[in-house]
């Protein structure tokens, strides 16, 4: 109803000899969190997603990713977790996966695992969706060219195919160095065998030092 109402005020307006930007159909929106810097929160961000355009009462997968800046750059990739709060309009679920490859905005889904992502939504009988989310995303592999990045959402059909799509504002990425990702099983391991090599060269020092001089 909202959307014929505004419809029909454009054809009033342009009736009138009023020369006004042509109305959009949709305004699906995405909000991120900076800190006092202007940078990107890390290693989460939040904020708000809403679409306004889609099919009513309709589930469809999604898939989201953090893109370096400027175009080209690509995605970070690696295991993406998203955490929904209130849903104003709709339902979701959440979920993990991983960005694995490819990819471009907003005409090419990056490669994730698994296909399609366990991320759902379903809209509400206006075939609008909107909830708040927390995003838990690979801070570590921010392409090291990217000056500022965003974050995209593609919403996804049952065939794969991509419904819609929304990208926030360019920010700056989030303040840190790139943290790689060393399991504590293997540190462990290594750490033994130096603790181990420092007592033998410690005992072999305390001989050559205790060893009596030739006559």
């Amino acid at each position: 109803m909202v959307r014929r109402n505004l419809k029909v005020s454009a054809l009033l307006v342009v009736a009138a000899g009023i020369v006004v930007f042509p109305l959009q159909a949709s305004a699906n929106t995405k909000t991120v969190s900076v800190d006092a810097g202007g940078r990107l929160t890390t290693p989460t961000t939040s904020g708000k997603i809403t679409f306004t355009d889609l099919a009513p009462l309709t589930t469809y997968s999604g898939v989201d990713a953090i893109e370096g800046l400027p175009d080209g750059n690509g995605f970070a990739h690696g295991r993406y977790t998203i955490s929904w709060g209130h849903c104003a309009h709709g339902s979701a679920v959440g979920g993990s996966f991983r960005i694995e490859s490819g990819g471009s905005y907003p005409h090419k889904l990056p490669k994730t695992e698994p296909s399609p992502t366990p991320i759902k939504i379903k809209t509400n009988e206006d075939g609008v969706f909107s909830c708040t989310y927390t995003l838990a995303y690979p801070a570590g592999n921010i392409p090291v060219k990217a000056v500022r990045v965003k974050n995209d959402f593609w919403i996804v059909n049952k065939d794969g195919t991509i419904a819609t799509e929304v990208d926030s504002k360019s920010v700056l990425p989030g303040a840190g160095p790139p943290v790689p990702e060393v399991p504590l099983a293997i540190l462990i391991p290594l750490g033994m065998v130096l603790v181990i090599a420092g007592y033998v060269l410690f005992l072999r020092r305390r001989q050559t030092i205790a060893a009596p001089a030739p006559a």
